[in-house]
């Protein structure tokens, strides 16, 4: 832990708030006017001052902040349940800031359960320490907050990535994900597991729903069995700001991610 100062008039000590995205499967209102030339620009090259900062977090988290610790962006617009339970247990209640409040806003529960909900009002990078109440900072992260990319032009964005690939360092194989033809929707993907055995997948895809739970779109895929496709491959679910894909497959009669994918442009 870092003993560290804070300011307590930063922060606004809310019971609830409203505009959460409601749950169960929809579609998204666009809020954002972003041109199709601007959904072709990808969202990690984007013109934001960046921000140098140590990260830690020493305690248990939970809610989005599982998805921050993976390097997912947040949408602006939208709003963000979270919990941190610092690793001194003599903590009873936190205190949150961020680096710029008119992007990110940070509310804490004042019932003193260690949660607290962060509202992302614009693009731009941010940073998020938390506090608990002996003063130490026990949590740092620099958050992405990016533009939405409207659901019609999401086909457009996809094919304007060069590749989707698996994380540096993933240990569990190589994936290399494309999109070669807009007007039948196909793609294209190359897998390996960690033993070098590769599997090759000529897919076409097609919109499913919006998860508001996971604020992702799902697309499901379909191809014809190969000796070079012993994976069932089932869906992939991109995040809104087009960050990330999720790719899934079936196992044992259920949906189960199979790989986390970053977008290249080389």
């Amino acid at each position: 832990m870092r003993k560290t100062a804070f300011a307590l008039p930063l922060l606004l000590l809310l019971p609830s708030c409203s505009g959460t995205p409601p749950e169960g499967s929809s579609s998204p209102s666009v809020e954002d006017s972003s041109s199709s030339s601007e959904t072709k620009l990808p969202v990690w090259e984007e013109s934001y001052p960046p921000i140098e900062a140590e990260e830690y977090c020493e305690g248990a988290y939970g809610g989005y902040l599982l998805q921050l610790e993976m390097g997912y962006a947040m949408t602006v617009g939208d709003e963000y349940e979270c919990s941190f339970a610092p690793d001194d247990k003599r903590v009873s209640s936190l205190v949150v800031e961020t680096s710029d409040p008119s992007l990110l806003e940070a509310i804490v529960d004042p019932a003193g359960d260690f949660t607290f909900l962060l509202r992302a009002k614009g693009a731009g990078n941010v940073l998020l320490t938390i506090y608990g109440d002996d003063g130490f900072s026990y949590c740092q992260k620099v958050v992405k907050i990016r533009k939405e990319i409207p659901l019609e032009e999401m086909d457009d964005y996809l094919f304007s990535v060069t590749s989707w690939n698996e994380p540096p360092g993933y240990p569990y194989g190589t994936y290399e994900m494309t999109f070669v033809d807009p007007e039948e929707k196909r793609g294209l993907l190359l897998m390996s597991d960690e033993m070098g055995a590769g599997q090759r997948y000529d897919f076409t895809y097609e919109y499913s729903y919006y998860e508001s739970a996971t604020k992702t779109h799902f697309y499901s895929i379909s191809y014809e069995p190969s000796e070079t496709a012993r994976t069932t491959l089932s869906s992939f679910s991109i995040s809104r700001t087009g960050d990330f894909i999720n790719l899934w497959y079936v196992a044992g009669g259920e949906e189960t991610i199979l790989c986390f994918l970053l977008p290249s442009m080389d």
